[in-house]
């Protein structure tokens, strides 16, 4: 690949070109000349991503370490040609789950000041789901990266309140991205990590309003972090986050719905229909139906027969059932 101007992406035949060649190897498309054709760890097949390289770094001395803050450059287009990414500065902290998983694995193994395509196809990418509006589902990609700079991370017990509030969204955020994707074990970490942001070793006391915010953001990942502890099975995991939701919130209803479906699994029948019924008489007037969780009101039938008619023994049927009628119409 010859010299070109780095702030235009490349002419869209020369993007099909490496697409089919790289991401789709066979006689008639080879893999381009210095591109690896080792598997990268976790990859579904062997030409599910790719690196070439376009110019050598500083030296083996110089790649980043894993939790290390890097900076890159950023430029990214589909298979016509299409600009669906530019970033002259993406900074990320490296194994957080903060970008799509070939660009994490791609500049892992980068030389600072190196400059490489990465051609991924949706696997490493953007999946099934695309991104709206521009990255359509199952889109292969072809990026160019630049690695700017290298340094630790930022020691975040530092920084005001307010700040870990905004970072721990953005991690937050990033988890829901994981989420939406059946990416449960990315999202469950992102949530873990959006949550030690907020309560970082050493940092500055937060004042009344702003403690007040923080424990709202606390419900937040507690709660989005039962949701994938859930779809893992992690039942357990899940009745700690949501007892840790309720001891800030006791009439939280996302985190009483999420504690009596997994309490059966334990044998705690009563407990669970005791406090199915609770959520039941708070989500009429409870803030958080107005704001975000009006479609329980449409949950509760798929709650009851979910818990009590399949997950509780039959010796609680009738139990159930008188549960049941006592708040049906």
């Amino acid at each position: 690949i010859g010299p070109r101007t780095q702030q235009e992406p490349p002419k869209p035949s020369r993007v099909r070109a490496l697409l089919l060649g790289a991401l789709r190897p066979s006689p008639a498309h080879p893999v381009p000349r210095g591109s690896s054709r080792e598997p990268w760890p976790g990859s579904l097949g062997l030409s599910a991503a790719r690196k070439l390289l376009v110019r050598e770094g500083q030296g083996e001395a110089s790649r980043p370490q894993p939790g290390q803050e890097v900076t890159v450059k950023l430029l990214g287009v589909l298979e016509d040609g299409s600009l669906v990414e530019k970033d002259p500065k993406l900074t990320f902290i490296l194994e957080q789950g903060d970008v799509i998983q070939a660009l994490e694995l791609s500049v892992q193994s980068m030389q600072l000041g190196e400059v490489s395509f990465l051609l991924t196809s949706f696997l490493y990418a953007y999946g099934h789901l695309g991104r709206d509006p521009d990255i359509p589902s199952d889109a292969s990609l072809l990026y160019e990266v630049t690695l700017l700079q290298i340094q630790d991370s930022p020691d975040l017990g530092l920084l005001p309140p307010s700040v870990r509030i905004s970072v721990s969204k953005q991690k937050r955020e990033r988890g829901n991205f994981h989420f939406e994707r059946e990416e449960y074990q990315r999202a469950m970490r992102s949530y873990l990590l959006a949550l030690g942001i907020l309560d970082s070793p050493g940092a500055v006391p937060p004042g009344p309003e702003e403690e007040e915010e923080l424990q709202e953001h606390r419900v937040k990942c507690l709660n989005n972090c039962a949701a994938a502890q859930l779809k893992l099975q992690l039942f357990e995991e899940v009745l700690a986050s949501c007892n840790a939701v309720l001891h800030i919130d006791p009439d939280n209803v996302k985190a009483l719905y999420r504690k009596g479906k997994v309490q059966p699994k334990r044998g705690e029948d009563q407990a669970a229909m005791n406090i199915l019924k609770r959520a039941l008489q708070l989500e009429p007037t409870t803030k958080v139906k107005s704001r975000a969780t009006a479609p329980l009101q449409g949950l509760i039938p798929k709650f009851f027969f979910e818990c009590f008619l399949i997950s509780i023994p039959v010796r609680c049927a009738r139990t159930a059932c008188t549960f049941v009628g006592d708040f049906l119409p």
